[in-house]
Order: structure tokens, then C-alpha cells, then sequence
């Protein structure tokens, strides 16, 4: 080999160094896709590998059928290695029947919708060298959720040379929405150079596992330090065809900088991991997408038997939820619907969002189907005929669980999420609605399983409706009447000027 291209090499293999080194995330997001999809991988890698080493001795030309072929078998087999995963996984996930759903605990109902918090976060805050990170995080503390939102430094040069302040912590169970500015500066945190990622594998040596930034979250121990609890996921190899994800523990980051790598055992007892979940919302959603599998590949594709869809709300507002029962326990919920063009829950689905295990829950909806959803939605905004839904909007329906019955909390805010309107519950049995703007009305209707205010029901509201029409149409005709005797008024002076 030349001397240029010997130094060109080596220039190449610092450069990849370097960056490697600086942006880790490269690497570590590349390898976990690589391990995610592990035959779609080897289709690609290996043809390209083969290119690299023909080209420079000009055998390309007499190998590129072969190469061809090779890439095309590869690829089936990954399709297979697909195909067959969703197959094993579905039928062999451990489901549980639940008889009734369990309740809610009153104090951790979620009052504050996400885009409320954060516009009165950014509203509470003023600099012009840091701002409210893109991210938030959901954290329960004494049962109770709060809103997380990061302060990040602003700009480019920022970036470079200063850390993570602090966040803005807001409570999400209150109609008084009170934000908290906390100032503690993390050497590791987010939205700054060599931030909590780069640590997590320059620091950690986190390679093979990825930390799911989105369910992280932010503690304070005993002794006043404050930490960020990051769950850690991997890909595991399954019977040479497919890998499944899995949670391989939890990072402890320190505002000074320590770092503490948990095992999935160390993590389930230690207590600065109580207030969110171990396992990940994209992978309990991905666990119970698969059970539309659990018949096999022909019922999936042909008969839909025992099939269902999980329909979002929005884009801001997927499934799951993450709730918190009475006894503690939290759990990411989906709300069922049967396959096809229905609008209904036909069935509850429950993930244990602290078992590494991945347990499986299902109440199955007896005498009817269940609201949905986009219906409660729908039914808050025909209960509120006055609004003008050009300046408000509906957002994140949200499943409270009160003796035996599913309600659906949806929130009223105005377009530029500025404030919280009110709160409608919506009953996914009956259909009947409930408007509360009070912390004190909020909790007489968790105490009870209903308010002092009689809920509408669907025909209540029919005949509401019918009403508030028959009166606004009287008012349109004394109007009328109104404008006629006026333009009579006007054409009588007409007259009377124009015979002078």
C-alpha cells in the first residue's frame, strides 16, 4: 500500500474516531437498529461488503448475478425472520384475565394536560441564555404526578459551554397550576455537548443497550441530591431468527456528575426508581401489537378473529396511558377496538409498567361495547355547544377507572394552550357527561363515582340541545321583528323628507 494511501487510512480512521467519540449516539442508535432487525441487517451488510472488496480487483462485473441473489435470499429471510417473530411472540405472551379493572387512586388523576404545562412553564421562564428543554417527563412522588420540563442552554455557542440548570416542575393533579423553577446545575444532563447520552457510553459503557430518553425522569434522594432515572433497553437474540426487546436495567445520573449502571433486581428495589415505569411505552405497545398474532398468520390476514386496533387520539395524546391504581401499582393501559371500521373498546389491555417480565392483562367488555376515545372526544365537544372550537380544542382523553366503570377524562384548554378551561368526564358505558372546573368538584366526583351535579346522559343531552336551539331561534326571531320595525321606522322618515 502507498505511503498517501496508508496516511489517507489513518486520516479516515481518526476522523471516524473522533466523531464516534463525540457523538456516540451514532454507534450506540446504529447497533441497536442493527440488533432490532437483525436479517434485514445481514441482507444489507453483507452485499455491501462484498461490493467493498470485488470493486478495488475489478471482479465486480462477473460477481454483481451473485451478488444480486445473495441479497435477494437474505431479504426473504429477513421478511421470514419477521413474519416469524410476530408469529412466536403473539402466541406466546403470558395474557392474564382480569375480572374487573382496578381503581384508580384519586390522588394521582391527571387534572394538567402536557401542552398547558408546557406553555406555562416557557411563561414562568426568563433568559436569555437558557430555555425550557423540548422534553418532558411524567414523575409520580407521594402518588401524585408533576410535569418535568428541563432547562437547557440556548443556541449554538451555549450549547458548547454550559450545562443543563435545572427544570421547571409543575403539578399535573391540580386545577392551580403553579410552576416550580429547581436550580441545580447537571453535569450530565440534556440538550447540551457531552450531555447524558455521551455519558451513557463514554461513561457507562452502555454499548448494546440504548437509554429511552422519552420515560426518563428526575428524582430527589434523601440527602437533597437530585438524580435522572434513564430505563436502559436491548435486543436479545431469539432462536437465531429474531431478537426481541427487552429492559436490561436502569442509569442513575447524578446532578455532580456520578453515574450508577442498575440491574433490572437493583432497580425494582431501589427507591429512586418508584415514581415511573421500567419498561418503556413504545415497548409495551409493541408487545400487545402482537397479539393480534396469537391465532397465526392466516387468522391475522384472513379472518381477524379475536383482532383489534389501537386508535390514537393524536399525535400528541398515543396509547398507552400511564395510569396508577389505588394499591400503587402503575400500569400502561390500552383501550381495544375490534378490527375493522367500529368505533368502540371491545377490550381493556394492561402492561405492567414495572415488570422487566412483560406481563399481559385483558378485560374483555361484557354487554356492549365501550366508548372510545375519539368518540369521548367528540361527545365533550357536542356537551359544550356554546364553545367556539375554532379558539378551543379538546385534549388528551385519558382513562380513569371508578367502581368497575371506565370514564374518559378529556380536557378543554384554548387553542394556544394557555390555560386549563375545564375538565369533561365521559362515562364509556352510558355516554353521559360531567363538567368539572374545580379541584373540589373533581375530588367529590373520585369520592363518590359522581358529582352533586346530575351527569347527562346522551338523550338528556339530545333534548338540551333541542332546547338551547328552540330558544336561540326565538331570540333570532325578536331580532327580526326587531330589524323590521326599524327599517319600517326608517323608510316612514324617507317619506316624510322626501314630501317636504
Amino acid at each position: 500500500m502507498r505511503a498517501e494511501n496508508k496516511a489517507r487510512l489513518v486520516g479516515v480512521v481518526l476522523l471516524l474516531v473522533f466523531i464516534f467519540y463525540e457523538y456516540p449516539s451514532l454507534l450506540g442508535n446504529a447497533l441497536y437498529s442493527m440488533a432490532a432487525h437483525i436479517w434485514l441487517s445481514i441482507s444489507i451488510l453483507i452485499p455491501l461488503l462484498a461490493v467493498a472488496v470485488l470493486a478495488p480487483l475489478h471482479r465486480l462485473g462477473s460477481h454483481w448475478r451473485i451478488i444480486t441473489v445473495l441479497f435477494l435470499v437474505l431479504l426473504a429471510v429477513s421478511l421470514f425472520s419477521e413474519a416469524t417473530r410476530s408469529l412466536e411472540i403473539g402466541e406466546s405472551l403470558r395474557v392474564g384475565e382480569l375480572g374487573s379493572l382496578p381503581p384508580v387512586d384519586p390522588a394521582s388523576v391527571r387534572v394538567v394536560p402536557l401542552a398547558v404545562a408546557y406553555t406555562r412553564a416557557e411563561a414562568s421562564f426568563s433568559s436569555s441564555t437558557y430555555k425550557p428543554s423540548s422534553m418532558v417527563f411524567l414523575v409520580y412522588r407521594d402518588g401524585k404526578p408533576y410535569w418535568q420540563i428541563p432547562i437547557v442552554p440556548e443556541k449554538s455557542w451555549n450549547y458548547m459551554t454550559k450545562h443543563m440548570k435545572g427544570f421547571i416542575e409543575i403539578p399535573a393533579y391540580s386545577f392551580n397550576i403553579t410552576p416550580r423553577l429547581i436550580e441545580k446545575e447537571f453535569k450530565y444532563g440534556f440538550g447540551h455537548f457531552h450531555d447524558l447520552v455521551w455519558a451513557a457510553y463514554i461513561k457507562a459503557g452502555i454499548w448494546g443497550s440504548k437509554p429511552e430518553l422519552a420515560d426518563s425522569y428526575i428524582v430527589e434522594a434523601k440527602d437533597g441530591s437530585y438524580w435522572i432515572v434513564v430505563p436502559l433497553t436491548s435486543w436479545r437474540l431469539e432462536k437465531l431468527f429474531y431478537s426481541v426487546p427487552r429492559v436490561t436495567g436502569v442509569l442513575l445520573v447524578c446532578s455532580n456528575g456520578t453515574i450508577h449502571k442498575l440491574s433490572i433486581k437493583e432497580a425494582l428495589s431501589n427507591p429512586l426508581t418508584r415514581g415511573g415505569p421500567l419498561i418503556p411505552e413504545w415497548m409495551a405497545r409493541w408487545y400487545v401489537e402482537k397479539l393480534n398474532y396469537r391465532h397465526g398468520l392466516l387468522n391475522t390476514f384472513t379472518v381477524h378473529r379475536d383482532m383489534f386496533k389501537l386508535r390514537d387520539p393524536s399525535r400528541t395524546n398515543k396509547q398507552p396511558w400511564l395510569i396508577r391504581d389505588s394499591s400503587g401499582r402503575l400500569w400502561w393501559l390500552f383501550a381495544a377496538e375490534p378490527y375493522g371500521k367500529g368505533g368502540g373498546v371491545s377490550k381493556i389491555i394492561m402492561v405492567d409498567a414495572r415488570d422487566p417480565s412483560i406481563k399481559v392483562y385483558e378485560y374483555s367488555v361484557s354487554g356492549g361495547l365501550l366508548i372510545g376515545p375519539v368518540k369521548a372526544s367528540d361527545l365533550a365537544k357536542a356537551s359544550l355547544p356554546r364553545y367556539d372550537w375554532e379558539r378551543y380544542s379538546v385534549e388528551e382523553p385519558i382513562p380513569i377507572m371508578l367502581n368497575g366503570t371506565l370514564y374518559w377524562r378529556v380536557a378543554v384548554i384554548p387553542r394556544d394552550a394557555s390555560m386549563l378551561d375545564s375538565l369533561v368526564l365521559v362515562n364509556s358505558r352510558s355516554g353521559s357527561v360531567l363538567h368539572v372546573k374545580s379541584d373540589a368538584e373533581l375530588e367529590g366526583f373520585l369520592a363518590q363515582g359522581s358529582s352533586p351535579k346530575a351527569p347527562l346522559s346522551i338523550q338528556d343531552l339530545i333534548k338540551k340541545l333541542k332546547q338551547m336551539i328552540a330558544e336561540e331561534q326565538e331570540k333570532l326571531n325578536e331580532m327580526s321583528k326587531l330589524l323590521q320595525e326599524i327599517e319600517g321606522m326608517v323608510e316612514n322618515r324617507t317619506s316624510t323628507s322626501s314630501t317636504k
